[in-house]
Order: C-alpha cells, then structure tokens, then sequence
C-alpha cells in the first residue's frame, strides 16, 4: 500500500455574468521520485440559465521532466437548483489518451436550524 498527497490551487474568477475562468496548479507526491506537478485552465460559458459549455487545456510534468498535454471540453446542465448532469470529453494532445464521460452533481445541504 502506498500513501501520497495531491495538492491543488485553484482560483476561479467571474468575467461577466455569463463567463468565467478556473485554473489551478498542483502538485503531486506518492513516496517515490520527484513526484508531479498539474495545472488546467477552464473557461466556461452559461449559455443559457440551465445550460453551459466548457474547454479545458490540462497537463501534468511527471518526475519533473515529461510534459503530459490534454484538452477537454464538455456541458452541464441544470435539472433542478441542486442536481446537475454532466458530459464531457477529452483527447491527449502530445500523448494517447481519449475519455467520454457522464455524470451528475447532487448538492445535498442541510437546512438551516436555528436555536432562539
């Protein structure tokens, strides 16, 4: 059994009303080597208020040295206020992989209970 960390920054910032832009930089250990460094750069679109589009340029330096380029792209959309779904695709832009996904976000939150 291995132990590691994943360690991630990620900011995102409001453009408009309609646009905004994600990214982090990361960096990743597992006990062996000099470990990974990550980053990705998202922007994403609400097209309209249930609806939004996504394009993602990611990759990782793996041990520091070899450069691993990906691209994906997806859409969301909003069934209810906290259940979303989720496409998305992706390819390796200087390495083989590719990946369909589906999915969905189900935000459960408490209710507020308030003691008088």
């Amino acid at each position: 059994m291995k132990f590691g960390t994943i360690n991630k920054l990620a900011l995102s910032h409001k453009l408009n009303e309609n646009i905004g832009i994600g990214y982090n930089l990361g960096y990743n250990y597992f006990g062996d080597g000099k470990g990974d460094l990550t980053y990705s750069l998202a922007l994403g679109i609400n097209i309209t208020d249930k609806v939004a589009i996504y394009v993602e340029p990611y990759g990782e330096i793996t041990e520091l040295k070899k450069h691993l380029s990906s691209f994906d792209a997806g859409f969301t959309y909003l069934l209810r206020d906290n259940f979303q779904l989720d496409f998305s695709l992706a390819t390796g832009i200087n390495h083989t992989m590719n990946y369909i996904s589906t999915g969905f976000s189900w935000n459960i939150s408490k209710k507020n209970h308030h003691i008088s």
